[in-house]
C-alpha cells in the first residue's frame, strides 16, 4: 500500500477513535447532570465509551486464524550453571535439542 495513504488511514482511525472516547464521555457526562434526560443517550454514550476501550479486543475476537500466527515457542536446551558467587544462572541454548549450539567463537 502508498504509503502515505497507509498514515492518513491510520491518523483518520486514531482520530475517530479519539472522537469516540470524547463524544460518550460527553453524552454520558450530560446524561448525569441533567441536560439529557433521555435514557437512549446514555446508552448510546456507554456503547461509544465502551467500543473505545474495548473495540480492539472485540475485533480480533470476531477474526479468523491463520496457520502462521506467531506464538511463543521455547526451542533448545535449557540448563541451570553453578556461577562462581554461588548464584543459579538459568542459560538457554537456541536451535533444536540435538543441534544446540555449543560454542559462538569462529575457529581461527
Amino acid at each position: 500500500m502508498f504509503v502515505p495513504l497507509t498514515f492518513l488511514a491510520m491518523w483518520l482511525a486514531r482520530l475517530l477513535s479519539l472522537a469516540l472516547l470524547g463524544g460518550g464521555a460527553y453524552l454520558v457526562y450530560e446524561w448525569y447532570i441533567g441536560q439529557i434526560i433521555e435514557t437512549t443517550w446514555l446508552v448510546i454514550g456507554a456503547i461509544m465509551l465502551a467500543w473505545s476501550v474495548a473495540g480492539r479486543w472485540l475485533v480480533l475476537l470476531t477474526r479468523r486464524r491463520g496457520g502462521d500466527e506467531p506464538h511463543t515457542e521455547r526451542v533448545g536446551r535449557a540448563r541451570r550453571v553453578a556461577a562462581p558467587d554461588r548464584a543459579n544462572l538459568h542459560v538457554e541454548e537456541p536451535g533444536s535439542k540435538g543441534n544446540a549450539l555449543t560454542s559462538c567463537r569462529r575457529p581461527i
